[in-house]
């Protein structure tokens, strides 16, 4: 892709490493993940037991305890391919209400999904790297050797603005 993993990556360890929030807590949702699966991986960042309840019962309970943990938090969901009511589903509730209490960070692939079907708040495009734009990258991480010049700009060009293709 563009690279939305990598930047999403890259923001976790900036709010980590200036405290701007108390947890953060990042899920590979993909196209093939249950909602049981992705439960598991949020309560495996708490201490809690969900047992083998239903999804709904689940994300209530996750929801009551993420509520009372009264912590600053970022949820950050990775590749999203679908729809999900993210409260319903995964107990995740971040309302105005919550005076930044609680924010979600979502990557995916499809701009109506996010601006249509979830009702997202703000939207950031991550676009393909110009042509001038990769050729400079790529400089910038093999540096400047005359003998793979032409090999490089094959790849560039080859690779469609995507210099981690």
């Amino acid at each position: 892709g563009v690279g939305k993993t990598t930047l999403l990556n890259e923001v976790k360890k900036l709010v980590l490493e200036n405290n701007l929030f108390k947890r953060v807590i990042k899920v590979e949702v993909g196209q093939s993940k249950s909602v049981f699966m992705i439960q598991e991986e949020i309560k495996d960042n708490y201490d809690i037991e969900l047992n083998m309840q239903s999804n709904e019962v689940r994300a209530s309970r996750l929801q009551t305890h993420i509520t009372e943990k009264k912590e600053k938090i970022l949820f950050m969901l990775d590749d999203v391919w679908k729809e999900y009511d993210v409260e319903k589903e995964f107990g995740i509730r971040c309302h105005s209400k919550s005076e930044g209490m609680c924010k979600i960070l979502m990557t995916g692939r499809r701009r109506d999904l996010f601006t249509n079907q979830m009702n997202t708040e703000e939207l950031f495009e991550v676009n393909s790297l110009t042509k001038e734009e990769s050729w400079r990258f790529f400089e910038a991480i093999v540096g400047d050797h005359q003998f793979v010049e032409k090999i490089a700009k094959d790849v560039v060009k080859e690779c469609g603005g995507l210099p981690l293709a």
